[in-house]
């Protein structure tokens, strides 16, 4: 499955300037501003696309180093050296999109582009710039939303070593609600332990 992945992604990569990247991409249902001022949703190599495919070509060469494959790997390393490096916007934060473009909603509920910190383990102590970009990052996008995005930006803050700042997102994750009308806003849990975020 693995071998199959990768086998896919080089050929959807393509050259652009001196790297490889995915398009057309997105980071998941977050918009940037365009040079044409208007809301746009898919560009070229999401910071997300980039740090999974750099954990599945780092995965495989792992693998193929215990199995003592070699002659399958010189295409992936050269393709692997090529994806975008992680890069810092404006403000410090690590970038959601290959370019620094400006974001439509600053608070927006998605942290896709931290995947490099968790679930994937790209950005670690080894890279305490990076930690810190992230770090803004975080605060940038604030603490609000519901379900799945507090328990991850929980998980996040935790990789950042704050465990207080998990542990009230955790609470406010928790806590009760009797809430019936379908709300992106507000969280909490039901009486059934469903979170209170669409589609539930």
């Amino acid at each position: 499955m693995i071998e199959g992945a990768v086998k896919f992604y080089l050929g959807f990569l393509f050259p652009y300037g001196e790297y490889y990247v995915t398009g057309p991409s997105t980071s998941p249902e977050n918009r940037f501003c365009g040079e044409d001022g208007k809301p746009h949703s898919v560009g070229m190599a999401s910071t997300m696309d980039i740090s999974i495919l750099k954990e599945l070509f780092g995965y495989y060469l792992k693998i193929c180093n215990i199995l003592g494959i070699e002659g399958e790997t010189v295409d992936v390393k050269r393709v692997l050296s090529k994806l975008p490096p992680f890069k810092t916007g404006s403000f410090g934060q690590i970038r959601e999109w290959l370019l620094d473009y400006p974001e439509t909603e600053i608070h927006h509920r998605h942290v896709s582009h931290l995947y490099g910190l968790y679930p994937g383990n790209l950005i670690t102590e080894n890279t305490p710039e990076l930690l810190e970009a992230c770090r803004v990052a975080l605060e940038r996008r604030g603490d609000e939303g519901t379900g799945w995005c507090m328990a991850w930006k929980a998980c996040l803050w935790a990789r950042l070593r704050d465990g207080e700042h998990a542990l009230g997102l955790l609470k406010n994750q928790l806590r009760y609600t009797r809430e019936e009308n379908i709300s992106c806003v507000g969280g909490g849990i039901y009486p059934n332990m469903l979170c209170a975020h669409p589609p539930f």
